[in-house]
């Protein structure tokens, strides 16, 4: 049985990297420079979320020239209207083949008055 601080002691980020599915929190620039990403990332795109991490590896460099415009478009409506988004899109997997991304998210709210992350 587990106690109250051992469940306390579980880290989000751990729990998020279980996830198959890409969890991500980026900087709204040209670049969608990564915060933080789940090990998801690397199913999706076949690059290491590190790569991304570390900036050698930009997240915007891998949606397709075709659907660039129009992603950046719906994603800065729902940020001026502080709304989700939901967007289907392509993107080159590191092995050159076209993926299909189906993305949902909203901007992350502010951090809180203790100082920590949105999460």
């Amino acid at each position: 049985m587990q106690t109250d601080s051992t469940i306390s002691s579980i880290r989000p980020d751990h729990l998020l990297d279980q996830l198959p599915e890409v969890v991500y929190q980026c900087l709204h620039d040209d670049n969608w420079t990564m915060l933080y990403v789940n090990h998801g990332v690397e199913n999706l795109t076949g690059y290491p979320a590190r790569m991304f991490l570390d900036c050698r590896t930009n997240y915007a460099d891998l949606i397709h020239p075709g659907d660039r415009r129009q992603v950046d478009a719906e994603i800065d409506h729902a940020l001026e209207k502080n709304t989700w988004f939901e967007i289907m899109y392509r993107i080159i997997h590191a092995d050159g083949h076209t993926r299909w991304v189906m993305e949902k998210g909203r901007q992350a709210p502010p951090a809180s008055d203790t100082g920590d992350p949105p999460i």
